[in-house]
């Protein structure tokens, strides 16, 4: 019979690994002996998930009343994080990265649930004792859209209203500040670095509207006194401004003054032009840029072959963050 490979691991490899699991993962492997008991409290992160089932909304549809299993989502989401950073505390241990995912079929249901609602999930996470020094801070609002073969939903292109608590942020410590779907709400951050990716199935160059790119542009400068920034975007088309009125509003008036690196990633079309004018939007507002990397891939047209983008791009961050974990 096979031995217990996993206890052969060390502690410090297992608390690595439970660092990056969502908290219900991670406080469940307690049960499988009391060395875990205390690792998982050790591993320095607080991860907690939340799926909103379609039927569940803050406001049921037919009836108009408070939907009672929407509040008790928000309820056990919120105690099951405070329950974890309290242990933390207990044991004398900092949390230093928090992640907040939430799936919903509606982005309203999203925003509520993380922001609406008292208590405000952010105020009370944030103010924990156990908070004070996280260094990463990952927020995913997953709203709708399919999965992929990996059973990761893709992320909505649209932008949940969540406030961050601007001012209550740990911005002496904080280093990683991840969002996927949602904003800051317009408050520029004083982060130095940032990683910014606007990926999504349904493809805003399909059917985009005309606020979308000022919407995009709007993001951007919240991270306008960053000096380096990664931006990965599904199509060029995204952040393009051609029109010259648009040009004078959204670049004149703003720009990354500090920006002194900047890497670009995204799909063109080898006939069209969108990805010239995009990239000579943001050298016009990039006055002390020296370094510049643009990784242009060709654009696809089938579904299908727009998909398998999607999921390549979702399975090398996958890959990242296994690397990490693993302190590869």
């Amino acid at each position: 019979m096979a031995g217990d490979r996993l206890s052969e691991l060390p502690d410090d490899l297992l608390r690595r690994v439970l660092h990056f699991a969502p908290s219900k993962e991670a406080v469940s492997t307690g049960a499988l002996s009391r060395r875990f008991r205390s690792l998982w409290r050790a591993s320095a992160a607080v991860n907690p998930e939340a799926r909103i089932p379609r039927d569940v909304q803050r406001y049921n549809r037919t009836s108009g009343q408070e939907d009672a299993r929407f509040f008790a989502l928000h309820t056990g989401f919120l105690s099951a994080a405070m329950a974890a950073l309290e242990a933390a505390a207990a044991d004398g241990v900092l949390v230093t990265r928090l992640t907040f995912r939430v799936e919903a079929c509606w982005g309203d249901s999203i925003s509520a649930f993380l922001d609406r609602l008292d208590p405000n999930v952010f105020a009370a996470v944030l103010s924990h004792r156990a908070s004070r020094r996280v260094q990463e801070l990952r927020l995913a609002a997953v709203e709708g859209g399919g999965f992929t073969r990996n059973y990761e939903p893709y992320p909505s292109h649209s932008l949940a209203s969540c406030n961050l608590c601007f001012g209550s942020l740990p911005w002496e410590t904080l280093r990683v500040l991840d969002l996927t779907g949602c904003r800051l709400g317009g408050r520029a951050t004083p982060l130095a670095r940032a990683d910014l990716r606007f990926i999504s199935d349904g493809d805003l160059n399909k059917d985009s509207q005309p606020g979308d790119t000022a919407i995009l542009w709007k993001l951007l400068y919240e991270f306008r006194h960053a000096k380096e920034l990664k931006l990965a975007v599904r199509g060029f088309k995204d952040i393009a401004i051609v029109r010259a009125a648009e040009r004078t509003e959204l670049l004149c008036k703003n720009g990354f003054h500090d920006l002194v690196c900047l890497e670009l990633e995204g799909v063109h079309k080898p006939k069209g032009k969108t990805a010239a004018v995009a990239i000579a939007n943001l050298l016009r507002c990039c006055p002390v840029l020296r370094d510049l990397r643009i990784n242009l891939n060709t654009a696809e047209g089938e579904s299908s072959k727009e998909s398998r983008h999607v999921h390549e791009f979702l399975q090398r961050k996958s890959r990242d963050d296994l690397d990490e974990s693993m302190g590869g």
